[in-house]
């Protein structure tokens, strides 16, 4: 026989189980929910770090190497940016060009190659023709190349614009145009 009290027993201990279930189970959304804000944390930031540019990106590169051309070279009295895509993949490159020389007078110019890829941006070359120069463009993988008169004048004269393209790496003239001469 079961008695009144035997029922209010029963119904007692089926009442902390169900609590102890229940209680069990909090921490299940709780967890969820910090799951979800440690996800968006590393979405947000993945995000942010797609964000930083191409130049940014070369840019660090070139300060890594700065040093060594300070060395070599003499003093970076100026530094340009070019943005384009040199080898067709649909990512951002980076050419910095850069001139040395002693006090303040730019004697040479050269250029380092930066490649966007999908391990990240790498340094895959230079450029440093014979001549004085400046990097005018990159359009469809094509870099147009001012050749100067002096690198030293203000305001020097345009006395060519070439046009290269990358191949193994390298920067090949594929054209050549004077300016009127």
């Amino acid at each position: 026989l079961i008695t009144t009290e035997d029922a209010e027993d029963s119904r007692r201990n089926f009442e902390v189980k169900r609590t102890k279930s229940f209680s069990r189970s909090l921490p299940r959304p709780l967890f969820s929910v910090i799951l979800m804000i440690c996800l968006s944390f590393s979405l947000f930031s993945t995000v942010l770090l797609a964000q930083e540019s191409a130049e940014d990106r070369a840019l660090q590169l070139f300060e890594q190497h700065k040093s060594r051309i300070i060395e070599t070279k003499g003093p970076i009295l100026f530094q340009r940016v070019i943005v384009g895509d040199l080898d067709a993949d649909g990512l951002d490159d980076v050419i910095i060009q850069f001139g040395n020389g002693p006090g303040n007078v730019a004697l040479t110019t050269e250029a380092a190659l930066y490649l966007d890829t999908p391990d990240g941006m790498k340094v895959v070359g230079a450029f440093s023709p014979d001549y004085c120069f400046s990097i005018r463009e990159i359009v469809l993988g094509v870099v147009t190349v001012l050749k100067l008169d002096s690198c030293a004048a203000p305001g020097p004269e345009v006395l060519r614009v070439d046009g290269y393209r990358l191949k193994k790496n390298r920067l090949k003239k594929i054209f050549s145009s004077s300016n009127g001469r």
